[in-house]
């Protein structure tokens, strides 16, 4: 997925990483940011403001940082 798409730079520095892991459920990947058992995500930032808009509870209300890392892919 993520290392798979990202190149190999993204794909070398993973493997450095013995936390990282990749999952194709996106919305688990938000649940875990917001239930804090995650630090950061790398999702498709559309997918994420429509699972905000579409997810109204009070814990997806928190505060979180958006950081443009890698360069937008048009498909």
């Amino acid at each position: 997925m993520a290392s798979k798409f990202l190149g190999t730079d993204y794909a070398n520095a993973i493997k450095q990483v013995s936390e990282y892991r990749e999952m194709s459920d996106q919305r688990r990947q938000i649940q875990m940011l917001f239930a804090k058992r995650t630090q950061a995500l790398v999702l498709e930032l559309s997918i994420f403001k429509c699972f905000l808009r579409n997810h109204k509870a009070e814990r997806y209300l928190k505060p979180y940082k958006i950081h443009g890392v890698f360069p937008p892919r048009n498909y």
